[in-house]
Formats: C-alpha cells, sequence, structure tokens
C-alpha cells in the first residue's frame, strides 16, 4: 500500500520586522482570544514572519497574562469527570479543541477550555468570558475560525451543541468519561504505526544543550532555538521515514527540519537564537500539532545531505506563555532512512508567483504558472500554500496538454493556519500548473514581495518526484528591490 504523511510549515525561511501601519483602528481591544492568533503578535517583532507561517497551533500572545513564573506541576486541572460540563458539550471540546485547549494548554494555547471554571473566567484582553469568545471563534466572521485550517471544520451538529449551551449561558451539567485526542510521536507515548519503509540507517535529531542535558526553554511568549547537527552520512542515503519526538508539547509549537550540503550557518554540535533564514538549506520535514509522521511511498525516498560539510538544523518554535520556570525539552526527530536504491526521489518544489503588487486599501492578486520539462510525467504528493497577513485565497490549477483543466487546490487561506493538503496527482508532459492568490490590503501602502509578515508571498510548496523536473530555475532575485531573495532549489513558477 503507498502511503505518504507529511505537514509543512511552508518552508517560511522568513524574518520579519514591524508591520507598516494599517488602514483604520486595527488594535485588538474587544477582540476574542480564545484560540490562536498569529504570532506576529509577539513582543519580539523580528520573528514573527517566517514562523507565525505555521499552520495554527500558534499561541495568541497578545493575551494579557501573569508574567510571574510557575513550575509546570502546578498548571494542572480537573479530570475530565469532574469538568463540570454537560457530557454533550464535554465530548465536542474533548475530540475537536482539547489537543491544544486541554488542562494543561498544549503547543503554545493561551487558555485551558477543559472545565466549568476556565470557560467562565473573564478574557483579559475580550473582556468577556471564555465561553463566549469560543462562540465568536466557530461562527464566522472576521477572526480565523477554530478548529484551524487543515483541520475539518466543525459539523454542524457539534456546532449546534456549543452554541445552544452558549446561548443558555454556559451552565453547569454532569460530565461523563472522554479522553482528548492523543499526541502523536514516539516520546508522547503513542506508537507509531508498524513499518512500510526501508530503516536501515537510523538516528535522532534533538534539540539538547549539547552538553548531555535537554535545552532549557526561555519564558518567553516566542522563542525560536536553532540546533546544528553535523550529517555524517554516505552519499546516496534516502529518508524513508520521519517520526516526531515529543518532549514538552504545552511549550512546543512546531519544528522545522533543514537539510543542507554545506555547513556554512553555524558549527555542529551548537544551538543558538535563530531568525528563520538558512541559506543553502532545503526543507526536509515539519512537526506541528496533529502531524503524523512522514512515511514516503515504498519506491520513494527523499535525499539527505552528504559528504564532509553536510548539516541538519532543526529549528524549534516554543511558547512558554504561561512562564514554566526551569523547564527543559528535547523534541526533535526520528531519521529512518535506507541505502538501498529508490525508483524516485522526492523533494519540496516552489511553485507560485513573485510579481506581487497590491494598492493600499484595495484588493489584488497575483499568478504564476509552473511548466514542467517535457521529459516525463510529475507525481504530486501534496502541497502547501503560503502567504502572509493579506492573504485571503489561494487556487491551484492543472491546465491539461489535451485542453481540460483540473483544480488542484482551491479554499479560503489563513495565515494562523497553514497546513498541508494530501495529493494524489500525476502531471503528464504538456500539462501545466497555475496557481494564483487573491490579497486583501488593509495596510496604508502597496504591498509587494518581501520577507517581513508586512509584505506578501505567493507560493505553493510542492512534494513531487522525480527531483528536477518541476525545476525552471530563477534568477532568485525580488523583482521589486534586485536584491537577493530565497534561494530555494526546484522552483517552478515562471
Amino acid at each position: 500500500m503507498r502511503r505518504v504523511y507529511l505537514s509543512l510549515l511552508a518552508l517560511s525561511a522568513l524574518s520579519c520586522n514591524e508591520d507598516p501601519t494599517p488602514v483604520g483602528d486595527m488594535s485588538p481591544r474587544n477582540t476574542p482570544d480564545a484560540g490562536h492568533a498569529d504570532a506576529g503578535s509577539s513582543t519580539d517583532s523580528k520573528r514573527d514572519g517566517g514562523k507565525a507561517d505555521a499552520p495554527s497551533a500558534a499561541a495568541d500572545s497578545s493575551v494579557e497574562v501573569d508574567e510571574a513564573p510557575i513550575s509546570e506541576q502546578d498548571a494542572g486541572g480537573g479530570g475530565a469527570s469532574d469538568s463540570g460540563l454537560p457530557c454533550a458539550v464535554q465530548s465536542v471540546l474533548a475530540e475537536r479543541c482539547w489537543t491544544c485547549h486541554d488542562q494543561v494548554p498544549q503547543f503554545g494555547a493561551p487558555v485551558s477550555l477543559s472545565n466549568f471554571e476556565q470557560l467562565h473566567a473573564q478574557s483579559p484582553r475580550a473582556k468577556v468570558p471564555y465561553y463566549q469568545a469560543v462562540a465568536d471563534r466557530i461562527q464566522p466572521g472576521e477572526l480565523p475560525a477554530m478548529p484551524p485550517a487543515g483541520q475539518p471544520p466543525l459539523s454542524a451538529e457539534q456546532r449546534a451543541t456549543l452554541l445552544d449551551w452558549i446561548a443558555a449561558g454556559a451552565p453547569a451539567g454532569e460530565a461523563c468519561a472522554v479522553e482528548p485526542p492523543p499526541v502523536t510521536g514516539v516520546d508522547a507515548g503513542v506508537e507509531p504505526p508498524p513499518a512500510e519503509s526501508d530503516c536501515d540507517v537510523s538516528f535522532e535529531l534533538r534539540g539538547t544543550d549539547f552538553k548531555g542535558g535537554a535545552y532549557p526553554v526561555p519564558m518567553a511568549d516566542d522563542h525560536y532555538e536553532c540546533f546544528y547537527f553535523k550529517a555524517n552520512i554516505e552519499p546516496g542515503t534516502l529518508a524513508t521515514r520521519l517520526t516526531p519526538l515529543l518532549d514538552k508539547t504545552n511549550v512546543l509549537h512546531h519544528w522545522l527540519l533543514f537539510a543542507a550540503d554545506n555547513e556554512n550557518e553555524a558549527p555542529s554540535g551548537t544551538h543558538a537564537p535563530c531568525s528563520g533564514i538558512h541559506p543553502g538549506a532545503a526543507l526536509a520535514a515539519a512537526w506541528l500539532p496533529g502531524t503524523p509522521e512522514l512515511v514516503m511511498p515504498d519506491d520513494v525516498g527523499m535525499e539527505l545531505p552528504s559528504g564532509p560539510t553536510a548539516q541538519f538544523i532543526l529549528e524549534n518554535h516554543y511558547n512558554n506563555i504561561p512562564r514554566y520556570e526551569n523547564l527543559k525539552d528535547d523534541s526533535g526527530v526520528k531519521v529512518c532512512a535506507t541505502k538501498k536504491p529508490k525508483a524516485q526521489h522526492a523533494a519540496i518544489h516552489w511553485l507560485g508567483s513573485e510579481l506581487i503588487s497590491i494598492p493600499p486599501g484595495g484588493s489584488g492578486s497575483a499568478s504564476g504558472t509552473c511548466t514542467p520539462k517535457p521529459d516525463g510525467p510529475v507525481h504530486i504528493l501534496g502541497v502547501v500554500p503560503h502567504m502572509h497577513k493579506l492573504g485571503s485565497y489561494v487556487n491551484m490549477t492543472i491546465l491539461r496538454a489535451n485542453g481540460s483543466t483540473e483544480t488542484l487546490h482551491d479554499g479560503a487561506f489563513e495565515f494562523e493556519s497553514q497546513g498541508y493538503y494530501a495529493k494524489d496527482i500525476v502531471l503528464q508532459p504538456g500539462d501545466r500548473v497555475t496557481t494564483k492568490c487573491d490579497y486583501k490590503n488593509t495596510y496604508t501602502r502597496t504591498v509587494t514581495l518581501g520577507e517581513r509578515t508586512g509584505d506578501e508571498m505567493c507560493y505553493m510548496f510542492t512534494l513531487a518526484y522525480p527531483v528536477g523536473r518541476m525545476n525552471t530555475g530563477g534568477n532568485y532575485l525580488n523583482p521589486f528591490t534586485g536584491q537577493p531573495f530565497i534561494q530555494g532549489p526546484n522552483r517552478c513558477m515562471r
């Protein structure tokens, strides 16, 4: 059976500075905060762009919290059996919300929604009880909906259950025995499915202090730490399986794994804060809440860096909003690989457009067409749409050589929640793929291509094989500034 899993964080090697002045009053007052918002509201504005681009379990870092440090053990709450919630309400919350908003909030979520008292507590920013803020996030409106994009929406029955309860004043009820869905990952106590791929080479890459201990997590809303590892891999070795290794999921927002043939960013065996720009490195894999391990199809492998200067970069994003003190984490990834040859080599390819220009206070779009090399078919395994805060919609259409069209991806876009969409598509010679990104510009200036969150992008990162058939090159220059831009291999967007 052919299987492939992956949830990428949109290859956001993007560093951001402060946003430009928006049109009108865009201040956060009276904004419900139950749920997640982009990390761009972090006090560390230099790092919000590359990482806030992640599918969001991102914490709303503008929520007012008690700055006093607490121990991790102090953050617990009552069990499911004594939540004080009606059974039907608890069942919906457990199934659809507690992955992040559990007794101890996970992945940097700002609040727990696990019992009656917590749901009736006052939101310090929205000035309403949290249960009312929940109502504002599960109905269509200006704020991104919950659950976030990339996850199935609430069913009509689930939404009605919550809204009817909230309309009645969110009364207490008799709870039932419901457990939240498990966190996936080897260290989370969940066994991965049986191996379907070769694994004669195996190694772990974890965030540590490189002195025998786990990494001390800073008491900060948003922090990105990079860990550098010498590859020590024989040429021709192919990755077949990448499994998340999860430790402190209450503060781990996501991790990214980059691979580079040249050790030119930092010495191996070191770690340091990072901004998300990794020149010459390619995204190999990523984990975010709910992401299962990547398992390549039986005849497909992903190329790994090799040679004397090859390196892995593990970038961990932490949201220690509750200010846990003395917290250490060694989350990372286990890589299964093989020296055996594989028929196909897969890679992440850049599709989309860099010709972006959106007038102030108006709408606009950008589009680009990928014409693969005509020397054989291309197999698409999945796509990741990527824009910034002004992105509203993205469409990906296949223009077949026979004149027919086929929708590859079509849907609303949310900056706070960018996910991976699995596909099983084959492009034949002569087929083309057009990507179109739509924007709503709330700023007072024209917005063009750029690395800051206040700039924009239009990329559709596409996992496909064989490597190189969707590579039409490019000069890697920002067309508006003429300056070097992101150095992504396998570009097909002209």
